[in-house]
């Protein structure tokens, strides 16, 4: 999606990029933002002040924050996908509220987003270094593969297409254990290992090819991928919308 249609297509590197994009989004005052929050009840309030640190780039917003920002923007998707883009290099799930950890998560990615996707995973204090088996649906494409996930975590990577209804398609991910997660796009944080799904999708209604070669798989970036055992080894293509 071009950049001139939406400030936070190209997703931002720094915190002050972010705030330019909140900046260019708003169509309104920030008292008047802030009044709209607090007609709502028992919801988050964020003030005009701490809106303006946002915008002007001298604050973060906490990552439970994201979706709410990203509605008070009426954003459709990309300040949430900004925000926790952005936390991908200091996402701490054990220490901060960064999340739950869950059997099923489902995250998905503004309808216009085209590019890289990552998910970042964590495996909860209790079940560092066991493996977790993982079942991914993508509309009709599915992978499923298990690794084991050490307290630093890892993150699985993939393309995503512009979805062509315009209404963002759901990704279903089953774990055999809980697990922290969180959704990124573009750049995939350096410190965490990479599975590149990319050649693993395979189509619901496709007949993998028996004795299909294995295809060499590289992470981003040159870095290298961890150990992940394939439920299936023949795979497919990946998708071209999801």
């Amino acid at each position: 999606m071009s950049s001139d249609t939406n400030p936070l297509a190209s997703i931002p590197k720094t915190w002050a990029e972010f705030g330019v994009g909140l900046r260019q989004l708003r169509k309104t005052s920030l008292r008047a933002m802030e009044t709209e929050q607090t007609a709502a009840p028992g919801g988050v309030v964020i003030s005009r002040s701490q809106l303006q640190r946002y915008e002007a780039g001298l604050s973060r917003p906490k990552l439970p924050y994201a979706d709410h920002l990203d509605e008070l923007y009426r954003a459709n998707g990309w300040v949430s996908l900004a925000v926790r883009s952005l936390y991908g290099a200091t996402w701490d799930p054990w220490n901060e509220q960064h999340g739950v950890a869950r059997l099923q998560h489902s995250p998905r990615w503004p309808a216009l987003y085209d590019g890289i996707v990552w998910l970042a995973l964590k495996p909860t204090t209790t079940n560092v270094g066991r493996e977790h088996d993982l079942a991914l649906t993508w509309g009709p494409w599915y992978v499923r593969l298990s690794v084991r996930l050490e307290a630093s975590g890892l993150a699985l990577m993939t393309g995503k297409s512009e979805d062509s209804s315009g209404e963002a398609v759901t990704l279903n991910l089953d774990s055999s254990l809980p697990i922290f997660l969180l959704r990124g796009a573009d750049s995939v944080p350096a410190s965490l290992p990479v599975i590149d799904l990319r050649r693993r999708w395979a189509h619901k209604d496709v007949e993998p090819r028996e004795g299909r070669p294995r295809l060499r798989e590289l992470g981003a970036e040159g870095r290298p991928l961890v150990g992940a055992t394939p439920a299936r080894r023949r795979r497919r293509r990946r998708p071209t919308s999801a």
